[in-house]
């Protein structure tokens, strides 16, 4: 009654299988009667447990022995116990004849068919009469009376059933037919849930048709026959739904049926059911093994027990029954594996938790089944389920004077299976965390699983020196049922305590959800109401406990639950017992309090009661030798033996191992002297190598080092018994093998045939991978085996030689005997001759092989042997290559030589050749994911391995061969969209933005504030600059990807290219998916012409125009048709089914606005025209901040104004410049369309509103208040400018720029793939999609989420050529710096030169030289920003360390990111809130640093970094980000509260436009407090200890019918938080400061695991790997980066005695580039030493390497000074060049920006001309400063010279060619041929060039100069940053044109010349108009006070204040002060 297993009831209506599900098996196939000389005696036994039908039995009888069978069936249920005896009592009458027809029939209607004709009905009743009355067969007994008593019950109730006749008969038959049916229907939705109903609504069938047709194709597919007809299978499923449909499959149709058959019915209540699984009836499969019997097994089968027990709880209890004798085997199958693990072999070591090499140790006995080699037949592709896997177990011998002692392997395993049975992690759906192999029986384990385990440990060791120095930390819970346990296993009294129940109904315990576990819980009294708190000290936990009831009709009766205790508890008066169940929670039962409980001693006897030592005792108290200790690993064991004896010498180590056979039990150590001492015999469970036996004598200590390895990859000694036929009957006789038939047509996976190669040497692997070869990095020893499986099937030559690389002798010689061979069990085989040639050599040195016989077999094997000829195949390492000769030698053991091999081939013990075979050696489960890890490696590794089942649909459990991934999370798989769509209510909480860095930033209203319908910006061509030809992409199908990407502007202009292209558009919006998708389909459809004036005006109006024409509103509802019956264009695809859900219901939602009647329509216009005049007008007076309100008092003035204001803002961004006339018709065209909402041409009346611009859910007006179609092409350019046109002018214009960019699409739309993605930007980047992207735009995403959110998560996605392009930008960049370098530099928090290594890419705009274009002044509005980015070179064999600035950059952005200066209402606005680094995170920083570990390879930078500034309320958020990094296992709590519309409405009134919100966890007793302070606007303390914030969560509001909203928030922690009984939550904006949404407190909060994967986990080293032969070789120590240079130290290692010498520099420099990413270091002695390579990121200059070699010291000295004022290597590969002779010159008109003067000024900020004072001096100033001199000089040469230098000797001569020249940015520039002075002097002192073709080169410039006639002008440059300032301009502008054709005739250019063709233009100022810089900028709340007598931070007055060290302009009274007031005063902080 008290067995291992947990309680459960396993469920409310379960299966029933009265008839096998799987095949059945001969258990006697391997068994073997007569072994090594020991014979079975006269009588088997055999035992079936859990026996199901008879196959398994009948089986037994096709077995030849001619022993005597004793069998023993034992099944819990008694109807299959009942039933079996039956057909027995059939089969054995001695009339019986299987041939006979009717006899056949009779038994075949018993076994299988539901429904009886009359004459079985007869012979049935009789038999039952005949067992009633107690005529059992002759050879069948009952032992116990009881359960014969049962089993007549069930006889009788039968009878009573057989017995009706007549109408009661037929009415029972149609109530069991329609019960069967509902139960069928019911089953199939449960595996495949809403499949029915959607089915049955479309093909309008029934439930039940479509349920059977559904179950006939599983069953054809597991047919198993290859190359049936289609036909032949047609009639297969028609057989079978005839079955399914009436139940019965008898071969007469005309059959008259009168009865039911009863043995298929519940006993009790004769329903179409199963018993249930608590039913008192049969006896438990581990009672029956741990009851008291003496009956020993030669066979068990267990059937799928393992699946409902445990596979722990099943082996150890049939240990206790498996026989002694050596062939003796236990058979276990488990069905559920694939739902603990992807392999068989991590499943049994999951299992059982412990490796397999510590499976005989820890449960006595060895896994036969080779699962670690994969499986032995191939997956049947077509199944839709994971084949049932049978395990085959056998005892190995017993420990043998062996002293166990504890190690940390056995520690490990008893961890593992100690958690597992002690499991607190309950109820499962509240906690989260179903525990793993909850599928499998592993929720079943339970303490006395644990007890069970270590004690038939100690039985079989001998005793418990293996846990003496365990420690077991149990929780406090189990204490109680531990010492109760402990009491009874030393035989101490202990007491049963029984509790009767009354009676439960059956809708109780139907309101159990799936499988029930149960738990007796023991809690006091006082708590018991409550119930809350389960985890107090005073609950105890009881999981071992008898349950008995009784089924009625209407319930359970004569419940009652029995468990023991000690009889010292003190639990009587204090405590009650309920049952729990540990799924749900639910109380299932109520028992009585403890002291009204019945009690009574128990009495038997504890099941592992130690045994005898297996220690023989010394015979010789003087003179012996004794284990003294042994300590056991995975792959060793290691002894320590004491001597007791003098004067010890001579150890001799003998084993038992017969060869072939490499390995042994046994192990025997003996002494020459003393020569009295006796041997010590030492035996081991695993077998061990007898050639790796290390034994140490240590003579001075008498004592024995012994070290055994096991033979893990080596044969047991009983693998290598003689292959003989008569032994083992699965041996091959390769003569006997037919030759393998190969099919010559196409097989796939879809339709595989398994009569071909390839499908069976594919099935060696994980198909998934197969698809995706980048995923087949896994080189383990078996995926090699496999590789040299399929290259010896594929390679025609019968001759291979297998060899390691860079090994001197080969492995292996194979003669591989074609053809192909088909095994038994249907796979293809190759006789294999294989000569072991390492083994040759060994036999060869010990004699035992002589060379003469060697050169002969050699010959015979390989007549034609030629070395070159012969096919090799390289395998990397030893591992591989013992793991190969594993396999050979294995399977030599499974085969008889051939009758060539027994002629040719000299086999023997002693020699190296062997007959053996090559097979596919095929994976468990190819859809299964691999895991990246064995089963027991690390915590680490294990908690990764912790991820969604993906062997299965996550939805229907099916295993189909199509699974697909989800696209949003690619965590979950599916095998149809049907399945995702239901399963996405759960499994999106899991797939949304948890993993995202950016701050949680809810838009509470029903939809987003503001709505972009059609760009804010210019279009541009992001592959403009893109080089095709760098790409690496060999499909040459270019990937763009558009972040946020809005309307379809920058899509259609990268459409202009000609190469093929795949387009990715995600935003987050689905309105702006739906519209682009609606355009797409529009411009695509064949009809459409956009030179047609109907067709464009239609796609202008939905487009751009608030109202439609009659027209316009039919052909847009024809397209939504179209769109909503899924006809979407060809080229568009929505990967995510549930994205296109979404977009119908927005066209849904357009469908029926554009449907409505005239009068409705006019009615929504007529609100929407007024909406749309109060959303621009609101919108405006909030941006002038009521500045237009008060200029207009008069309300209709006010609305003039501001539409007055809208069209001047648009003129001004016209852009060309054109006269008055002009302007004022733009401007009279933008007021129309803003008064209007229209800019059509005719001027057509409405009648619908445009429904695309409106809120689909609320149609409501949203679109922002500046938005114009106008914006989207602005400004036009001359040429754009269509100036035929009187009017529309401007509106005509962008019709003809939007005409181009549609014929261009069109023109490519073959070429062109569109794919839609509607999520959030960063969750999309984060899903974890393999796909990389040539060029990325983000749009303006940085302002809302920050620059480095977006940057590193676009490099996880960023394809890795370097042509790949990044595009970012800014509008609002101007919040947080006044130029573009300084917005970068603080948005990043690094300087631009250690970009390449915090972040990986290189800026390509050169921002620190200011703008490329001009501003518009005019409109007063800061220009956006626009960035592009590349991916900078890797360092390589670096080991980046620690420095200054790399903390500097750490402290800069853990200040950003762990943010406290909130609320910012209190604290002030902070320098980026508006530019999105308020959306800065702890995973921020997570992210940032842990993508440069990733990159650098390596986190020694990062270790000695200490965050000192991060407060301690971030510490709980910053572990948890470290342990999901490292792969430990985190929880996702969600939370959820209640609110009403109006309350979400009004909380939007409050908050700021776009609210950044934090959840601040709070412990209750203060949250009120707090509260009511913030309520009064008083700053509440949230920066006490027990404070914690969370930036990162996940927010979503679902709402009901009723008006009410669920708000719900998902946030990750830590498991050991412990926050559950103290702390609530509360989310707040942390702008306002106002707590907008209260939680519960978190112990009431749902609880999971999270199973994403963290998107930055280590990669390998770039470190250089250390040399493994000790050869010398150059390591990089340390390398230390500042902004800019490289410091390195570089050691030379393993050269400590030779001479080293001459260091050698070169670099990978390509002239005329001065700069390189590459150096390479080479030593000329020893010569032998290998250069080091090293690589950079950032490029260094090659004149400026600094390499010192330090001979006494043996190491290196090297200094790299970054190219920060030298082109890259790159840029000076250019391939978009200006080529200078097709510019135009500058014209000059009246319009000011003609004017080149005007353009000179943009120079500098306006505010600064004013006041000279403000401008900054530095050397950009001054170059632009210079600039402006040489356009205004007439002079055409100057000489640019350090300021004091010699007149004679400048830096540069420069010529500047006249006239000034237009660029194509539309900026004047003055082309220059310049000569580089110094470069000359330089150059002619090293001999690089001559001195008389320099002067040549010169004169060329200047034919004409005369130093003392010749007018030269010369710019004196003050200082050499200026100097070099101006070198670095003229190189990098060299890098940008082509040379005019003048300079190619008299320019020398090349790589040493002195001479440049090269350019100057205007470096504009960013943004000329800015008045105020950041620091001038900020609130006044934290401005600094001109007050020097007071602190700044306390406001205190004392006498010695001192003043910030860098400013000089703040005062503190203490250290303390100052830096506590560092967070307000340092963003205006700045050195003077």
């Amino acid at each position: 009654m008290l067995t291992t297993a947990r309680r459960a009831l396993l469920e409310i209506s379960p299966m029933n299988y009265p008839i096998g599900n799987t095949r059945s098996r001969n258990v006697f196939q391997d068994f073997s009667c007569e072994i090594g000389g020991s014979y079975l005696s006269s009588t088997m036994k055999v035992l079936f447990l859990g026996s199901g039908d008879l196959r398994n039995v009948l089986q037994m009888a096709t077995n030849k022995s001619s022993n005597k069978w004793e069998i023993h069936l034992n099944d819990f249920s008694p109807t299959v116990v009942a039933r079996n005896i039956v057909i027995l009592k059939i089969i054995s009458a001695f009339d019986f004849n299987p041939e006979d027809k009717e006899d056949f029939a009779f038994l075949w209607d018993i076994w299988y068919n539901l429904e009886w004709p009359e004459i079985t009905r007869k012979k049935f009743q009789q038999i039952l009469k005949d067992l009633l009355n107690g005529l059992l067969p002759i050879n069948v007994s009952i032992p116990k009376t009881s359960q014969f008593e049962m089993l007549k019950e069930v006889w009788s109730t039968w009878l009573l059933i057989s017995s009706e006749s007549g109408s009661k008969a037929s009415l029972f038959m149609k109530k069991i037919d329609d019960e069967r049916k509902v139960f069928v229907c019911q089953g199939w939705d449960n595996m495949y849930p809403g499949e029915l109903a959607e089915e049955a609504k479309v093909t309008n069938t029934d439930f039940f048709s479509i349920a059977i047709d559904g179950i006939a194709s599983q069953l054809e597919r597991s047919v198993g026959i290859e190359g049936l007809k289609e036909s032949v299978r047609q009639n297969i499923r028609d057989e079978a739904k005839r079955y399914y449909k009436r139940g019965t499959c008898r071969l007469e149709s005309d059959v008259t049926v009168v009865c039911v058959n009863p043995t298929m019915l519940d006993p009790v209540t004769l329903c179409w059911e199963n018993h249930h699984s608590l039913s008192p009836f049969g006896e438990d499969a581990l009672e029956f093994c741990y009851a008291e019997n003496a009956n020993k097994f030669e066979v068990i089968d267990c059937s799928n027990l393992a699946d409902h027990l445990g596979l722990a709880n099943l082996i150890l209890a049939c240990t206790e029954k498996l026989s002694d004798h050596p062939e003796a085997v236990l058979f276990t199958e488990t069905m559920n594996w694939a739902n603990l693990s992807w392999s068989v072999k991590f499943y049994v070591e999951k299992a059982l938790c412990c490796p397999l090499s510590m499976i005989p140790t820890m449960y006595g006995l060895r896994l036969i089944s080779r699962v670690e080699l994969g499986s032995p037949a191939i997956f049947d592709l077509r199944s839709p389920m994971a084949p049932p896997v049978s395990l085959c177990w056998q005892k190995p011998p017993p420990f043998r004077n062996i002293v166990m002692l504890p190690s940390p392997a056995l520690g490990e395993c008893l961890d593992r299976l100690a958690n597992s049975c002690f499991n607190v992690k309950f109820p499962f759906c509240i906690m989260g965390v179903v525990p793993p192999g909850s599928r499998c029986g592993m929720v079943l384990y339970t303490p006395q699983t644990f007890n069970y385990v270590v004690n038939s440990m100690i039985q079989r060791l001998g005793g418990n020196h293996f846990l003496k120095d365990t420690k077991m930390e149990l929780f406090p819970f189990f204490q109680l049922a531990k010492r109760t346990m402990d009491a009874w296993k030393n035989g101490q009294k202990i007491l049963k305590l029984s509790a009767s129940i009354p009676a439960v109904s059956s809708k109780k315990l139907a309101s159990l959800n799936g499988t029930a576990l149960l738990r007796v819980i023991l809690m006091p009294k006082s708590a018991y109401r409550n119930r809350c708190d389960l985890f107090g000290p005073d609950v105890h936990y009881i999981d071992n406990f008898q349950l008995v009831m009784k089924k009625t009709v209407t319930g359970f009766e004569d419940i009652s639950v029995s468990f023991l205790l000690i009889p010292d508890h003190d639990l009587e008066k204090t405590h009650l017992a309920f049952v729990m169940d540990i799924v749900n929670g639910a109380d299932v039962f109520e028992l009585e309090s403890l002291e009204s409980m019945q009690v009574e001693e128990w009495s038997l006897p504890y099941p592992f009661v130690p045994k005898n030592s297996q220690l023989e005792p010394p015979r010789s108290e003087e003179m012996h030798m004794k284990v003294d200790s042994c300590f056991e690993s995975e792959d060793q064991y290691q002894l320590k033996i004491n001597v007791a004896a003098k004067n010890v010498s001579g150890l001799q180590v003998s084993t038992n191992h017969r060869a072939p056979c490499e390995s042994c039990h046994e192990v025997t150590l003996s002494l020459a002297q003393p020569d009295n001492i006796e041997p010590l015999s030492l035996s081991f469970l695993y077998p061990i190598l007898v050639d790796d036996i290390h034994a140490t004598l240590h003579r001075k200590d008498h004592y024995v080092n012994l070290v055994l390895k096991k033979a893990l990859w080596e044969p047991w000694p009983c693998d290598c018994r003689p292959a003989n036929s008569c032994v083992l009957d699965n041996v091959f006789d390769p003569e006997r093998l037919k030759p393998w038939k190969e099919e010559n047509f196409q097989t796939t996976l879809s339709s595989p045939s398994f009569h071909t190669l390839d499908i069976h040497l594919r099935s060696q692997y994980n198909f998934r991978h197969l698809e995706n070869p980048s995923l087949l990095l896994d080189k383990s020893p078996l995926n090699i085996a496999r590789d040299v499986v399929r290259a010896l099937f594929f390679n025609p030559s019968p001759c291979v030689r297998i060899q390691r690389i860079n090994a001197s002798i080969p492995d292996w010689y194979l003669r591989v005997h074609h053809p192909a061979l088909t095994t038994p069990n249907g796979s293809p085989a190759l006789l294999v001759s294989a000569f072991d040639f390492r083994l040759a050599e060994k036999l060869t040195t010990d004699g035992k092989w002589n060379k003469k016989k060697y050169a002969e077999n050699f010959s015979r094997v390989f007549p034609d042997y030629d070395p070159e000829k012969m096919m090799t195949i390289e395998i990397e390492n030893v591992e591989q290559s013992q793991f190969l000769r594993f396999v050979l030698r294995l399977n030599s053991t499974k085969i008889v030589p051939s009758i060539w091999q027994k002629k040719n081939v000299t086999l023997g013990d002693d020699s190296p050749w062997m007959a053996t075979l090559i097979s596919p050696l095929y994976i468990d489960c190819p859809f299964h994911e691999v895991e990246s890890c064995d089963a027991f490696t690390s915590t680490r590794s294990t908690a990764r391995g912790m991820t969604n089942d993906n062997s299965c649909c996550n939805a229907c459990q099916k295993v189909p061969q199509n699974l697909k991934r989800c696209s949003r999370c690619r965590t979950a798989v599916y095998c149809s969209v049907e399945c995702q769509r239901q399963h996405w209510a759960q499994h999106k909480k899991a797939s949304k933005m948890l993993r995202t860095p950016s701050r949680g930033s809810p838009v509470l209203g029903k939809s987003p504030r503001l709505y972009y319908p059609f760009g804010n910006t210019r279009g541009r061509n992001v592959l403009e600059d893109f080089n095709f030809h760098e790409s690496d992409d060999n499909t040459g199908i270019t990937k763009i990807l558009f972040l946020g990407c809005g309307d379809l502007r920058k899509t259609f202009h990268a459409l202009t290219s000609k190469h093929p292209q795949h387009i990715h558009l995600n935003d987050a919006l689905p309105s702006i998916l739906a519209r682009n998708i609606m355009v797409l389909k529009i411009v695509s459809a064949d009809d459409f012409n956009p030179d047609d004036t109907d067709d464009f005006s239609f796609i202008w109006d939905v487009w751009y125009n608030t109202d439609w024409s009659e027209i316009t509103q039919k052909r847009f509802i024809s397209v939504l048709n179209d769109l909503l019956n899924e006809k979407l264009p060809e080229n568009v695809h929505i990967p995510d089914s549930n994205h296109l859900q979404k977009l119908k219901k927005v066209w849904s939602s357009w469908h029926a606005t554009a449907s409505q009647n005239r009068s409705e329509s006019e009615l929504l216009m007529k609100k929407i025209h007024k909406e749309r005049i109060h959303f621009i007008v609101k919108g405006m007076d909030s941006m002038s901040e009521g500045e237009l309100r008060e200029r207009s008092k008069n309300p209709v003035h006010f609305v003039s104004s501001v539409i007055d204001w809208l069209a001047d803002h648009v003129e001004k961004h016209f852009g060309v410049g054109n006269e008055a006339s002009t302007e004022r018709v733009v401007r009279g065209e933008a007021h129309s369309y803003f008064q209007t909402g229209n800019c059509r041409i005719n001027q057509e009346s409405g009648v619908c509103i445009n429904p695309t611009l409106l809120d689909p859910t609320s149609l409501e007006w949203k679109v922002h208040y500046l938005s114009s179609p106008f914006d989207s092409y602005l400004p036009l350019t001359k040429e754009e400018l269509d100036t035929s046109v009187k009017s529309n002018m401007m509106t005509q214009s962008c019709h003809k720029i939007l005409k181009r960019l549609l014929l261009s699409y069109r023109s490519r739309i073959e070429n062109v793939e569109v794919f839609f993605h509607l999520e959030d930007a960063l969750e999309f980047c984060y899903a974890g999609s393999a796909e990389r992207f040539d060029v990325i735009d983000c749009s303006n995403l940085a302002d809302h989420v920050g620059l480095a959110n977006i940057i590193v998560v676009c490099s996880r996605i960023l394809a890795n050529h370097p042509a790949a392009l990044l595009f970012t930008e800014s509008i609002v960049w101007t919040y947080l710096a006044d130029t573009a370098e300084k917005y970068v530099e603080r948005a990043l928090c690094c300087p631009l030169s250690m970009i390449p290594t915090v972040y990986g890419f290189r800026l390509t705009n050169r921002i620190e030289l200011g703008a490329s274009t001009i501003d518009n002044m005019r409109r007063n509005i800061v220009r956006p920003l626009n960035f592009c980015w590349r991916n900078s070179p890797r360092f390589r064999n670096i080991s980046l360390s620690s420095s200054p600035t790399l903390n500097r950059f750490l402290d800069k952005l853990a200040d950003a990111c762990f943010d406290t200066a909130f609320p910012r209402e209190m604290f002030g606005s902070q320098p980026g809130d508006r530019c999105g680094s308020i959306c800065y995170t702890p995973f921020t920083y997570n992210y940032v640093v842990n993508s440069m570990i990733q990159r650098v390879g390596g986190d020694r930078w990062y270790k000695d970094h200490r965050q000192l500034g991060i407060h301690h309320a971030f510490d709980l958020t910053k572990r948890t980000a470290e342990a999901w990094k490292d792969g430990e296992m985190i929880m996702k709590i969600t939370a959820e509260t209640q609110a009403t519309e109006e309350q979400i409405e009004d909380l939007i009134e409050d908050l700021t436009e776009v609210p950044a919100s934090r959840l601040v966890l709070v412990p209750c007793s203060m949250f009120e407090k707090s509260m009511k302070m913030m309520k009064a606007n008083q700053k509440c303390d949230l920066s006490g200890p027990n404070i914690h914030f969370i930036d990162n969560f996940q927010f979503e509001i679902k709402r009901t019918p009723d008006g009410n909203s669920t708000i719900i928030v998902s946030f990750l922690l830590l498991p050991d938080h412990g926050l559950e009984k103290t702390h609530l939550a509360f989310m707040m904006d942390v702008v306002v400061g106002m707590t907008t949404f209260t939680f519960k407190p978190l112990k009431t909060m749902r609880i999971e695991k999270f199973v994403l994967p963290h998107p930055f986990l280590p990669e390998k080293s770039a470190l250089l790997s250390t040399s493994e032969d000790g050869s010398p070789q150059m390591v990089v120590n340390s390398c230390v980066e500042s902004e800019n240079q490289y410091i390195l130290q570089i050691s030379i290692h393993h050269c400590d005695n030779e001479k080293i010498s001459d260091l050698k520099v070169s670099t990978n420099q390509r002239k005329p580039c001065e700069s390189a990413h590459q150096i390479t270091l080479s030593l000329s002695q020893p010569n032998y030493i290998k250069p080091l390579l090293l690589s950079f990121p950032y490029p260094f200059l090659v004149d400026c390497i600094r390499a010192s070699l330090h001979c006494a010291h043996r190491s290196i000295s090297l200094v790299l000074y970054k190219a920060i004022q030298e082109p890259w290597p790159c840029e000076f590969e250019n391939h978009l060049k200006w080529k200078v002779d097709d510019l135009q010159p500058w014209k000059k008109t009246e319009k000011e920006l003609s004017d080149h003067l005007f353009h000179l000024s943009h120079q500098f900020n306006f505010y600064h001309i004013k006041n000279r004072s403000l401008m900054e001096d530095t050397a950009l100033n001054a170059f632009r400063v210079n600039i402006a001199t040489l356009y205004s000089n007439s002079t055409d040469f100057f000489c640019i010279q350090f300021k004091g230098s010699l007149k004679q000797n400048p830096d540069w001569y420069l010529r500047l060619h006249k006239p000034i020249l237009t660029s194509p940015l539309n900026s004047p520039i003055v082309l220059l041929s310049a000569f580089h002075n110094q470069l000359t002097v330089k150059h002619t002192f090293q001999e690089k060039i001559d001195r008389h073709k320099a002067g040549k080169a010169f004169f060329g410039i200047f034919p004409d100069y005369k130093p003392e006639e010749t007018p030269v002008e010369t710019l004196e440059i003050e200082d050499k940053e200026s100097l070099q300032l101006w070198r670095f301009i003229l190189r990098l502008n060299s890098t940008k044109i082509e040379p005019s054709s003048w300079q190619k005739k008299h320019l020398p250019l090349g790589e040493n010349s002195p001479c440049l063709s090269t350019f100057i233009s205007p470096l504009y100022h960013d943004f000329v108009m800015l008045k105020k810089p950041v620091s001038e900028r900020i609130p006044s709340i934290i401005r600094p006070s001109n007050d020097s007598n007071s602190c700044a931070a306390c406001k205190q007055t004392t006498q010695n204040l001192k003043r910030c060290s860098r400013c000089r302009s703040i005062s503190y009274c203490s250290v303390e002060c100052q830096r506590q007031h560092w967070k307000q005063h340092k963003v205006f902080c700045t050195k003077k």
